[in-house]
């Protein structure tokens, strides 16, 4: 899906899934709500009205050859069966000596992969940091995915704290996927600049 930061109006991409969350913007670092265009909703409903036709062709072409196929087998009548020649034992058969098979041992399988768990999704040290020459504080650190699996929608939410230690609000950010064994570098916007520290709330991603 794709859809237009509200702030400085460059596209951003983002699964379904995402649609209608908020983020920050990778091009401006604004807040901004993931809408869904009438455009892509209308390019859905083209694509699905293609492929009910598309199918719909497909049946009628084999329900057509099955009819064809009927139709000729009925006005060529019933196909001639031959009888079965049976073979005659010798007399005095010889008999034969009989090979033992070879059973060559199987070879336990050592690549076992490992399950799919949210616990793979290790988080790294947070930190605030000023963005040189302006105002703005994000909250950055590592989220790796320790698996074998593409990690879809990643989401963290971080709990905001000022200088007494009293929560002050949240920040968050969006991943649309994680790469087996790769680092996603998250870049949380804060909105209060009361804000000295930050620390984990949630980190969720798509089933």
């Amino acid at each position: 899906m794709k859809c237009s930061c509200k702030e400085c109006g460059n596209h951003i991409e983002f699964p379904a899934a995402a649609a209608n969350t908020v983020i920050t913007c990778p091009h401006c670092g604004q807040w901004t709500e993931l809408s869904v265009a009438e455009e892509n909703a209308a390019t859905a409903q083209k694509s699905r009205g293609v492929s009910v036709m598309i199918l719909a062709g497909v049946v009628l072409l084999v329900a057509a050859g099955v009819l064809g196929f009927v139709i000729l087998r009925n006005k060529n009548g019933t196909t001639e069966t031959k009888p079965l020649k049976v073979a005659t034992a010798p007399t005095n058969p010889i008999p034969q000596p009989v090979t033992p098979p070879i059973v060559t041992p199987a070879v336990p399988d050592t690549t076992v992969q490992r399950a799919k768990s949210h616990d793979d999704l290790k988080l790294g040290t947070i930190e605030l940091q000023k963005t040189p020459g302006t105002s703005l504080v994000h909250a950055v650190g590592t989220v790796k995915n320790d698996s074998d699996f593409v990690r879809f929608g990643v989401k963290i939410e971080l709990l905001l704290f000022n200088k007494d230690g009293k929560k002050i609000g949240t920040a968050q950010d969006y991943q649309a996927t994680i790469e087996p064994h790769q680092d996603w570098r998250f870049k949380a916007l804060v909105p209060d600049t009361k804000a000295v520290d930050a620390k984990l709330l949630a980190l969720t991603e798509e089933e």
